[in-house]
C-alpha cells in the first residue's frame, strides 16, 4: 500500500544516512586493504543485491587478508658476516605461521648462499603450522648439502 516512490525516498535517505560521505573519506585514509573491499561491498550491493554484495566484499577482504599473511610472514634482520668470511642471515618468523606463509619462508632461506650461517628466531611464533616446522626440519639436514649451519631459536620440533 506504499507507493514505491515515497519507500525509495525514504531508502535513499537511510542510505545516505548510513554511508556518508565522511565514511568514504575514513575508508580511503585507512589504506587500501581497507577500502577496497568497502567499495566492493557498495558497488556489489548497488549493482546487485545486499547478499551478492557482502559476498563479494568478504571476498575482496579475504584476498587482501591472506595478501599480508603472505607479505608479512617473516622478516630478514641485517645480514652479519663472521671473522672467518661467512655470511649470518638472521629470520625472525611472525607471530602467527601458517599455511599462507609456507612459500615467502621457503623462498626466503632457498635465497640464501652456500657457506653462510641462518638463524631462524621463533620466539615471537606462538603457533607454527605443521607443514612450515617439518619444512625447517627438513630444510636443517639437506641445508648440509651447500654448506649452510642453521641454528633455530625457540623452535618446536614436529612430531
Amino acid at each position: 500500500m506504499i507507493p514505491l516512490a515515497s519507500l525509495a525516498a525514504i531508502l535513499i535517505m537511510e542510505g545516505y544516512k548510513l554511508a556518508k560521505p565522511a565514511l568514504f573519506k575514513q575508508m580511503y585514509q585507512l589504506g587500501w586493504e581497507q577500502f577496497v573491499p568497502f567499495m566492493a561491498t557498495v558497488i556489489g550491493i548497488l549493482a546487485t543485491d545486499l547478499l551478492k554484495g557482502i559476498t563479494i566484499g568478504m571476498g575482496f577482504g579475504i584476498f587482501y587478508t591472506l595478501r599480508h599473511s603472505y607479505l608479512n610472514a617473516y622478516y630478514m634482520k641485517d645480514v652479519t658476516t663472521t671473522e672467518d668470511g661467512h655470511e649470518v642471515h638472521h629470520l625472525v618468523l611472525a607471530e602467527e605461521v601458517t599455511f599462507f606463509n609456507k612459500a615467502s619462508i621457503i623462498q626466503a632461506l632457498e635465497a640464501i648462499p652456500a657457506n653462510s650461517k641462518v638463524i631462524v628466531d621463533c620466539t615471537q611464533s606462538k603457533p607454527i603450522a605443521y607443514d612450515v616446522a617439518e619444512f625447517i626440519h627438513n630444510y636443517r639436514r639437506s641445508a648440509q648439502l651447500k654448506n649452510i649451519t642453521v641454528e633455530t631459536i625457540n623452535f618446536v620440533e614436529p612430531a
